[in-house]
């Protein structure tokens, strides 16, 4: 039996405190990132980027 893998893993603070919002633009920023290495930082496609993680984000973890 194979398990899918789940490619967005917080790594930051474990801190309760830290507020949900901070989680969310960091798993944001690093899904971003990973859109922007697949096809080699070619420039004009940064918010586009950074939309499609947001929404990949919040599609996978719910929405604080």
């Amino acid at each position: 039996m194979t398990t899918k893998s789940n490619a967005l893993v917080y790594y930051g603070s474990r801190d309760p405190a830290t507020p949900a919002h901070e989680i969310y633009r960091d798993l944001i920023e690093e899904c971003a990132y990973f859109k922007a290495v697949k096809r080699d930082f070619a420039p004009g496609y940064e918010l586009e980027d950074w939309l499609t993680a947001e929404t990949e984000v919040y599609e996978r973890f719910g929405r604080a």
